[in-house]
Protein backbone atom coordinates (compact mmCIF):
# COMPACT_ATOMS: atom_id res chain seq x y z
CA UNK A 1 0.00 0.00 0.00
CA UNK A 2 2.70 2.32 0.73
CA UNK A 3 4.35 1.42 -2.52
CA UNK A 4 1.36 2.52 -4.61
CA UNK A 5 0.72 6.15 -2.30
CA UNK A 6 4.51 6.61 -3.22
CA UNK A 7 3.34 6.37 -6.95
CA UNK A 8 0.57 8.28 -6.71
CA UNK A 9 2.50 10.80 -5.28
CA UNK A 10 4.96 11.02 -7.96
CA UNK A 11 2.40 10.98 -10.67
CA UNK A 12 0.88 14.42 -9.36
CA UNK A 13 3.75 15.74 -9.02
CA UNK A 14 5.32 15.15 -12.51
CA UNK A 15 1.36 16.81 -13.51
CA UNK A 16 2.31 19.89 -10.91
CA UNK A 17 5.97 20.41 -13.01
CA UNK A 18 4.23 20.42 -16.76
CA UNK A 19 3.97 24.26 -17.78
CA UNK A 20 1.67 24.83 -20.97
CA UNK A 21 2.97 27.94 -23.40
CA UNK A 22 -0.04 29.39 -25.37
CA UNK A 23 0.64 31.30 -28.52
CA UNK A 24 -0.96 34.90 -28.28
CA UNK A 25 -2.15 33.78 -32.03
CA UNK A 26 -3.92 30.76 -30.96
CA UNK A 27 -5.34 32.53 -28.23
CA UNK A 28 -7.54 34.58 -30.69
CA UNK A 29 -7.90 32.13 -33.70
CA UNK A 30 -11.60 31.10 -33.26
CA UNK A 31 -12.28 34.78 -32.47
CA UNK A 32 -10.74 35.70 -36.12
CA UNK A 33 -12.58 32.81 -37.72
CA UNK A 34 -16.03 33.56 -36.31
CA UNK A 35 -15.50 36.99 -37.82
CA UNK A 36 -14.59 36.25 -40.98
CA UNK A 37 -17.27 34.01 -41.25
CA UNK A 38 -19.32 36.58 -40.18
CA UNK A 39 -17.95 39.23 -42.44
CA UNK A 40 -18.46 36.89 -45.50
CA UNK A 41 -21.99 35.84 -44.81
CA UNK A 42 -22.52 40.04 -44.59
CA UNK A 43 -20.96 40.61 -47.93
CA UNK A 44 -22.82 37.73 -49.39
CA UNK A 45 -26.01 39.32 -48.36
CA UNK A 46 -25.39 42.41 -49.67
CA UNK A 47 -24.04 41.28 -52.73
CA UNK A 48 -27.22 39.53 -53.32
CA UNK A 49 -29.40 42.29 -52.21
CA UNK A 50 -27.38 44.33 -54.88
CA UNK A 51 -27.90 41.95 -57.36
CA UNK A 52 -31.69 42.04 -56.84
CA UNK A 53 -31.84 46.13 -56.45
CA UNK A 54 -33.88 45.47 -53.35
CA UNK A 55 -32.57 48.98 -52.91
CA UNK A 56 -32.05 50.97 -55.69
CA UNK A 57 -35.04 53.65 -56.73
CA UNK A 58 -35.05 53.49 -60.54
CA UNK A 59 -35.08 57.37 -61.44
CA UNK A 60 -35.41 56.17 -65.56
CA UNK A 61 -36.45 53.44 -67.57
CA UNK A 62 -33.09 52.67 -68.93
CA UNK A 63 -32.33 52.06 -65.63
CA UNK A 64 -33.91 48.76 -64.87
CA UNK A 65 -32.53 45.62 -65.70
CA UNK A 66 -33.37 43.71 -69.16
CA UNK A 67 -34.04 40.41 -66.53
CA UNK A 68 -36.76 42.66 -65.17
CA UNK A 69 -38.73 43.10 -67.59
CA UNK A 70 -38.09 39.31 -69.02
CA UNK A 71 -39.39 38.02 -65.51
CA UNK A 72 -42.66 40.84 -65.26
CA UNK A 73 -41.25 41.97 -62.09
CA UNK A 74 -44.37 43.83 -60.02
CA UNK A 75 -42.73 47.47 -59.06
CA UNK A 76 -44.45 50.03 -56.84
CA UNK A 77 -44.69 54.00 -56.96
CA UNK A 78 -46.62 56.79 -56.94
CA UNK A 79 -48.89 58.25 -59.52
CA UNK A 80 -47.34 62.01 -60.18
CA UNK A 81 -49.19 62.85 -63.49
CA UNK A 82 -50.52 61.88 -66.92
CA UNK A 83 -49.42 63.05 -70.05
CA UNK A 84 -51.54 64.04 -72.89
CA UNK A 85 -50.70 61.06 -74.62
CA UNK A 86 -51.69 58.72 -72.01
CA UNK A 87 -48.42 57.95 -70.69
CA UNK A 88 -48.13 57.96 -66.77
CA UNK A 89 -45.42 59.72 -65.10
CA UNK A 90 -44.93 57.41 -61.79
CA UNK A 91 -42.23 58.24 -58.82
CA UNK A 92 -40.62 54.71 -58.32
CA UNK A 93 -40.58 53.16 -54.40
CA UNK A 94 -37.61 50.53 -53.75
CA UNK A 95 -38.88 47.19 -52.57
CA UNK A 96 -37.08 47.33 -49.26
CA UNK A 97 -36.41 51.14 -48.12
CA UNK A 98 -32.90 51.62 -46.15
CA UNK A 99 -32.56 54.21 -43.98
CA UNK A 100 -31.39 57.33 -45.15
CA UNK A 101 -28.33 59.08 -43.63
CA UNK A 102 -27.00 61.08 -46.16
CA UNK A 103 -28.46 63.49 -48.75
CA UNK A 104 -29.66 61.15 -51.86
CA UNK A 105 -27.33 61.83 -54.73
CA UNK A 106 -29.99 61.89 -58.38
CA UNK A 107 -28.45 59.27 -60.86
CA UNK A 108 -29.93 60.98 -63.92
CA UNK A 109 -30.41 64.43 -65.42
CA UNK A 110 -34.41 64.08 -65.39
CA UNK A 111 -37.03 64.57 -62.85
CA UNK A 112 -36.71 61.35 -61.64
CA UNK A 113 -39.69 59.45 -62.54
CA UNK A 114 -40.54 56.71 -64.83
CA UNK A 115 -42.69 56.76 -67.79
CA UNK A 116 -45.49 54.38 -68.30
CA UNK A 117 -47.72 53.45 -70.62
CA UNK A 118 -50.88 50.87 -70.55
CA UNK A 119 -50.41 47.75 -72.14
CA UNK A 120 -52.24 46.01 -74.83
CA UNK A 121 -54.74 49.40 -75.32
CA UNK A 122 -55.29 51.78 -77.68
CA UNK A 123 -56.50 55.05 -75.82
CA UNK A 124 -59.31 57.35 -76.94
CA UNK A 125 -59.51 60.26 -76.35
CA UNK A 126 -62.47 60.64 -73.28
CA UNK A 127 -59.63 58.02 -72.21
CA UNK A 128 -56.87 60.08 -72.07
CA UNK A 129 -59.19 62.66 -70.59
CA UNK A 130 -60.52 60.54 -67.83
CA UNK A 131 -57.29 59.66 -66.56
CA UNK A 132 -55.95 63.51 -66.41
CA UNK A 133 -59.14 64.54 -64.42
CA UNK A 134 -59.48 61.55 -62.51
CA UNK A 135 -57.55 62.99 -59.22
CA UNK A 136 -58.14 60.01 -57.04
CA UNK A 137 -55.48 58.47 -58.82
CA UNK A 138 -52.85 61.03 -58.43
CA UNK A 139 -50.39 61.15 -55.47
CA UNK A 140 -51.68 57.41 -55.19
CA UNK A 141 -49.74 53.91 -54.94
CA UNK A 142 -50.23 52.67 -57.93
CA UNK A 143 -48.66 49.19 -59.05
CA UNK A 144 -47.34 48.33 -62.62
CA UNK A 145 -46.23 44.66 -63.59
CA UNK A 146 -43.58 44.85 -66.63
CA UNK A 147 -44.21 43.75 -69.93
CA UNK A 148 -42.41 44.95 -72.39
CA UNK A 149 -40.45 48.05 -73.81
CA UNK A 150 -42.55 50.51 -75.54
CA UNK A 151 -42.24 50.15 -79.05
CA UNK A 152 -40.66 53.08 -80.99
CA UNK A 153 -39.82 54.69 -77.17
CA UNK A 154 -36.60 53.67 -75.36
CA UNK A 155 -37.41 56.27 -72.63
CA UNK A 156 -40.93 54.25 -72.06
CA UNK A 157 -42.16 50.72 -70.57
CA UNK A 158 -45.17 48.78 -71.49
CA UNK A 159 -47.08 47.58 -68.32
CA UNK A 160 -50.39 46.27 -66.54
CA UNK A 161 -50.70 48.92 -64.03
CA UNK A 162 -52.97 48.53 -60.99
CA UNK A 163 -54.87 51.02 -58.50
CA UNK A 164 -55.99 49.72 -55.06
CA UNK A 165 -59.59 49.26 -54.76
CA UNK A 166 -59.63 48.37 -50.88
CA UNK A 167 -57.30 47.86 -48.10
CA UNK A 168 -57.05 44.02 -49.75
CA UNK A 169 -58.48 44.46 -53.22
CA UNK A 170 -56.74 45.60 -56.65
CA UNK A 171 -57.91 46.47 -60.03
CA UNK A 172 -56.35 45.87 -63.24
CA UNK A 173 -56.51 49.64 -65.26
CA UNK A 174 -56.10 48.50 -68.57
CA UNK A 175 -58.86 46.35 -68.05
CA UNK A 176 -60.66 49.06 -66.31
CA UNK A 177 -60.71 51.55 -69.20
CA UNK A 178 -61.28 49.11 -71.67
CA UNK A 179 -64.54 48.08 -69.90
CA UNK A 180 -65.89 51.85 -69.60
CA UNK A 181 -65.31 51.80 -73.24
CA UNK A 182 -62.40 53.72 -73.09
CA UNK A 183 -60.02 52.00 -74.73
CA UNK A 184 -59.41 48.74 -77.29
CA UNK A 185 -57.14 46.27 -78.18
CA UNK A 186 -55.23 47.18 -81.27
CA UNK A 187 -56.50 45.44 -84.28
CA UNK A 188 -55.19 42.84 -86.78
CA UNK A 189 -53.05 45.32 -89.04
CA UNK A 190 -50.85 46.81 -85.66
CA UNK A 191 -48.16 45.40 -86.76
CA UNK A 192 -45.75 45.97 -83.24
CA UNK A 193 -48.84 44.20 -81.78
CA UNK A 194 -48.58 41.27 -83.98
CA UNK A 195 -45.24 40.75 -83.12
CA UNK A 196 -45.31 41.56 -79.46
CA UNK A 197 -47.87 38.62 -79.42
CA UNK A 198 -45.74 36.12 -80.92
CA UNK A 199 -42.53 36.90 -79.04
CA UNK A 200 -43.91 38.14 -75.87
CA UNK A 201 -45.88 35.85 -73.40
CA UNK A 202 -46.70 37.71 -71.08
CA UNK A 203 -48.17 40.26 -73.64
CA UNK A 204 -50.56 37.58 -75.33
CA UNK A 205 -51.48 36.75 -72.19
CA UNK A 206 -52.73 39.89 -71.00
CA UNK A 207 -54.18 40.79 -74.04
CA UNK A 208 -56.22 37.56 -74.28
CA UNK A 209 -57.61 39.18 -70.97
CA UNK A 210 -58.32 42.44 -72.34
CA UNK A 211 -60.48 40.54 -75.44
CA UNK A 212 -62.96 39.15 -73.19
CA UNK A 213 -63.09 42.68 -71.05
CA UNK A 214 -63.88 44.01 -74.58
CA UNK A 215 -66.66 41.89 -75.65
CA UNK A 216 -68.07 42.81 -72.04
CA UNK A 217 -67.93 46.63 -73.00
CA UNK A 218 -69.12 45.50 -76.12
CA UNK A 219 -72.48 43.81 -75.37
CA UNK A 220 -73.15 46.81 -72.61
CA UNK A 221 -72.68 49.24 -75.51
CA UNK A 222 -70.78 51.72 -73.11
CA UNK A 223 -68.14 54.43 -74.62
CA UNK A 224 -66.74 53.76 -77.69
CA UNK A 225 -69.22 50.79 -78.36
CA UNK A 226 -72.36 52.81 -77.66
CA UNK A 227 -74.68 52.19 -80.59
CA UNK A 228 -76.39 55.11 -82.28
CA UNK A 229 -78.93 53.60 -84.48
CA UNK A 230 -82.51 52.42 -82.88
CA UNK A 231 -81.85 49.13 -84.24
CA UNK A 232 -78.83 48.24 -82.50
CA UNK A 233 -79.95 49.62 -79.16
CA UNK A 234 -83.45 47.39 -79.73
CA UNK A 235 -80.88 44.87 -80.21
CA UNK A 236 -79.19 45.53 -77.02
CA UNK A 237 -82.47 46.20 -74.91
CA UNK A 238 -83.32 42.67 -74.11
CA UNK A 239 -79.67 42.24 -72.55
CA UNK A 240 -79.64 45.35 -70.66
CA UNK A 241 -83.10 45.07 -68.63
CA UNK A 242 -81.65 41.57 -68.33
CA UNK A 243 -78.84 43.10 -66.51
CA UNK A 244 -80.68 45.68 -64.95
CA UNK A 245 -83.38 43.64 -63.93
CA UNK A 246 -81.25 41.50 -61.93
CA UNK A 247 -79.19 44.31 -60.45
CA UNK A 248 -82.22 46.01 -58.93
CA UNK A 249 -82.50 45.70 -55.24
CA UNK A 250 -86.57 44.46 -55.46
CA UNK A 251 -85.14 41.78 -58.14
CA UNK A 252 -82.36 40.97 -55.26
CA UNK A 253 -85.29 40.89 -52.48
CA UNK A 254 -87.54 38.97 -54.53
CA UNK A 255 -84.80 36.36 -55.12
CA UNK A 256 -83.93 35.75 -51.16
CA UNK A 257 -87.34 35.34 -50.55
CA UNK A 258 -88.41 32.95 -52.64
CA UNK A 259 -85.67 31.05 -51.84
CA UNK A 260 -86.44 31.50 -47.87
CA UNK A 261 -89.66 30.39 -48.51
CA UNK A 262 -88.84 27.43 -51.09
CA UNK A 263 -86.67 26.01 -47.70
CA UNK A 264 -89.02 26.65 -44.92
CA UNK A 265 -91.89 25.13 -47.56
CA UNK A 266 -89.07 22.07 -47.91
CA UNK A 267 -88.23 21.62 -44.20
CA UNK A 268 -92.21 22.00 -43.21
CA UNK A 269 -93.01 19.12 -46.08
CA UNK A 270 -90.42 16.98 -44.76
CA UNK A 271 -91.15 17.28 -41.12
CA UNK A 272 -94.96 16.48 -41.60
CA UNK A 273 -94.04 13.44 -44.15
CA UNK A 274 -91.43 12.20 -40.76
CA UNK A 275 -94.53 13.04 -38.50
CA UNK A 276 -97.02 11.22 -40.88
CA UNK A 277 -94.66 8.35 -40.88
CA UNK A 278 -94.24 8.00 -37.17
CA UNK A 279 -97.87 8.08 -36.56
CA UNK A 280 -98.50 5.47 -38.92
CA UNK A 281 -95.74 3.07 -37.47
CA UNK A 282 -97.39 4.14 -33.91
CA UNK A 283 -100.76 3.28 -35.24
CA UNK A 284 -99.60 -0.20 -36.84
CA UNK A 285 -98.10 -0.90 -33.38
CA UNK A 286 -100.94 0.03 -31.27
CA UNK A 287 -103.08 -1.93 -33.64
CA UNK A 288 -100.89 -4.84 -33.60
CA UNK A 289 -100.80 -5.13 -29.57
CA UNK A 290 -104.62 -4.21 -29.22
CA UNK A 291 -104.53 -7.82 -31.57
CA UNK A 292 -102.67 -9.63 -29.63
CA UNK A 293 -104.40 -8.70 -26.26
CA UNK A 294 -107.85 -9.54 -28.03
CA UNK A 295 -106.34 -12.65 -28.65
CA UNK A 296 -105.48 -13.67 -25.29
CA UNK A 297 -108.35 -12.74 -24.35
CA UNK A 298 -110.44 -14.89 -26.49
CA UNK A 299 -108.23 -17.74 -25.57
CA UNK A 300 -108.79 -16.93 -21.40
CA UNK A 301 -112.49 -16.78 -22.38
CA UNK A 302 -112.48 -20.39 -24.34
CA UNK A 303 -110.37 -22.18 -21.64
CA UNK A 304 -112.56 -20.72 -19.15
CA UNK A 305 -115.45 -22.08 -20.99
CA UNK A 306 -113.83 -25.58 -21.29
CA UNK A 307 -112.97 -25.78 -17.16
CA UNK A 308 -116.56 -24.89 -16.39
Amino acid sequence: MSSETAKSTVKSADKQKVVVVVDPVDRHAALIVRGAIVCTGIAGLAMIARSLRLFTKFEHVRQIPTEFVRKQMKLAGTLKSVQLDGSMRIDHQPILRAPQILPRRRLTDTDGLLTIRPAGIEMTDAGRCFLRENYALLEKPIYFTLIKPTSGDVNSLDCDLFVKKGRFRSASLNKELIRRGLARVPGADNHQHLTALHTVPAYSRLVNQLLLSEQIADRRGVGMWERDTWVESMRALPYQMGEMVRSAAITRLILLTASGTKNAVVSTYRAAQSAFDFGVRVGRWIIFQSQRASAAGRRLTSSAEKTS
